[in-house]
Formats: C-alpha cells, structure tokens, sequence
C-alpha cells in the first residue's frame, strides 16, 4: 500500500493552497471530504498498477479497472453533493422559519407582522375599504405560570394560537409579539368601522372558553384593544401602538373588554 501524505501533499496533487482561516467549518469539511475521496482514487489507482505489474495484467485490463475506480469516485462526489444540497436546503429553510415566526407557538413573530402590515396599510391607496388591527392580551396570565408552572402556561398559549390562527382568512394574519400578547389583522374589509366590534367579540369569545391543561380547564379572560385603518396614511408601527394603548385602557379600567379607536387618529374612540 502507499504510504499516507500530509495534508500538504494532498493539497499540492490536487493544485489547492493550505486551507484559508477564513474558510467557514463547512466550507472546509466539504473540501476536505472532497480530497479525501480524490486521494481514494488515486491511492486505489496506484494499488491497482502494482498488482497488475506482479501479476502480469494487462494494460488494457488495468486501464478498465481504473476506469471503474474513476466513476466510482466520481458517483459518490455526485451523491455527497445532492446530499450536501438536501441538507443544506433544510437547514436553511429551517432557520428560515425560525426568524420569521415565535419558536413556542409557530404564529409569525414581530417583525414579519410589522412587515406585512405596511403592506397592507400601503394598498389602501388602491383598493376601498380597511383593515382592522386587534392588540390582545391575556389577563392575570402569570397567576397560570405562577400556580400551574411555566409548562403549563405554555400549554395555554399554544392552545390560544391554535384557536386564533383559525379564526384566520387567507388575507388575514395573527401574531405571537412577545409574552401573552398576540395581535391579529384582518384585511380586505369593505366596512372595517361595522365589523370591528364583531371581530372582536369572536376572538374574545374564543380565547375565554376553557382551555383544558393536564386534566384541568382554566378559564382565561383577555383584553383587547382595536385599531381600525381606513387609509394609506398611517405605518404599522403607528396603528400597533394605538391598538396597544387602547388595550391598556382596558387594563386601568377592569380588564376582560375591548376598545376600539381609529388608527391614524389621536386614540380617538370609534
């Protein structure tokens, strides 16, 4: 058998430098696997010619058993790559997933919510009619995690996802922003002022029904606070913050209702 090369020796069979610091670790496990599997062949070629001269083999013999050894090489480059390609694709699509939405619940996190929502806002100036913003938050919701457990708080939220994100149209969107807070646009209303109120009591009549957890049904109560859009004018992160205001009204003046003012306008009641 031949003798095993440095690192070096194989980077100057195959015409590369010393590998770059600057390399990322996959950038050089592929290169390295790439080399080891060049170096493969060669070593078996050269094995191959040895064998053949003490046996007395052919030259034609010889040249179609390297041939083989070549394709050989070749086929598992190719695999290693569509594999590398598969995988990479997940993982990214993965990561992808993972900055555009919250990682507890699966709804659409911050920042894509803000993001749609200009766009939204924005073909207004196109299009008749308006959209309507509902900030929500749980009430008393750390008494959950305080008596029950962090676990079981999180049972909730995901339960309270599952039950908005339902309630959901193709042209709408519901959020998770941050702790117990969840925010949900409806789009493409051609009465936005009229069906405000009506939304809102679906989504607070289906977040105060029991969500059962571990064999016990808690009874949540949430406030929210409702911006209604009935133009272009406003950004997104203008209507959020009126939605978010008058959800804390709600808070200072008991809790488990809803408020609704017109976003673009001074917190002005609908």
């Amino acid at each position: 058998m031949l003798p095993a090369r440095t690192n070096e020796e194989l980077d100057a069979d195959l015409g590369a430098g010393p590998l770059s610091q600057t390399e990322s670790p996959l950038q050089l496990s592929v290169a390295l696997i790439t080399r080891l599997n060049l170096w493969w062949s060669e070593a078996t070629r050269a094995v191959l010619a040895e064998e053949a001269s003490r046996l007395k083999i052919s030259a034609a013999t010889l040249d179609e058993s390297c041939e083989m050894v070549v394709k050989s090489c070749h086929s598992s480059l190719v695999r290693m790559a569509k594999q590398f390609d598969a995988e990479f694709k997940a993982l990214y699509e993965r990561l992808s997933n993972l900055a555009l939405h919250d990682s507890l619940t699966g709804l659409v996190n911050r920042a894509t919510l803000i993001e749609w929502l200009d766009r939204i806002i924005a073909r207004l100036a196109r299009q008749p009619g308006g959209i309507v913003v509902a900030f929500m938050d749980l009430d008393n919701f750390k008494e959950v995690n305080d008596v029950y457990g962090h676990a079981c708080g999180d049972d909730v939220l995901v339960e309270l996802a599952s039950r908005l994100l339902a309630q959901m149209r193709p042209s709408d969107m519901v959020a998770r922003i941050g702790g117990d807070e969840f925010v949900a646009v409806f789009a493409d209303l051609s009465d936005p002022l009229d069906a405000a109120q009506k939304l809102a009591e679906r989504l607070h009549s289906i977040v105060t029904e029991p969500v059962r957890v571990n064999g016990i049904d808690l009874h949540m109560t949430i406030s929210i606070g409702i911006a209604v859009v009935l133009g272009p004018e406003c950004h997104s992160d203008e209507v959020l913050a009126q939605a978010d205001s008058a959800m804390y009204s709600v808070k200072k003046t008991g809790l488990n209702k809803i408020i609704t003012v017109e976003g673009g306008s001074p917190n002005r009641p609908v």
